[in-house]
């Protein structure tokens, strides 16, 4: 599997950092921040028959940040990150006004998120 260059990328994120492999990228005005991969054709074949995708992603020891896959370019927005300051924990954020997965509410428990 490997990053490619598509159609709406407008940066290639680590391009001249040697120890990276650069990343295509589309970054939006809301900061939501895109990346389309290829995958081979045994990964292909591997995914039809069952396999499933993992993600890995370093944090650094900081609260993962929310992501979803998609087949395909994501043509909707989604809007349920709504981050307004939670007034009975000073600074800690909560999110709001949203229909969140079962996984969503596992990942912003795990990041110590509240939602409603």
């Amino acid at each position: 599997m490997k990053a490619i260059k598509f159609k709406k990328s407008n940066i290639e994120i680590a391009k001249d950092q040697d120890e990276y492999k650069t990343l295509p990228a589309e970054i939006k005005k809301d900061g939501e921040v895109i990346f389309c991969y290829e995958l081979t054709f045994r990964e292909r074949l591997r995914v039809l028959f069952g396999e499933n995708l993992y993600i890995s992603q370093f944090t650094f020891n900081k609260p993962l940040q929310p992501q979803r896959l998609e087949v395909g370019y994501p043509e909707k927005t989604y809007s349920f990150w709504d981050w307004t300051e939670n007034k009975e924990k000073k600074n800690e954020k909560s999110v709001k006004g949203c229909d969140l997965t079962v996984l969503q509410k596992e990942i912003l428990e795990k990041s110590g998120i509240d939602y409603e």
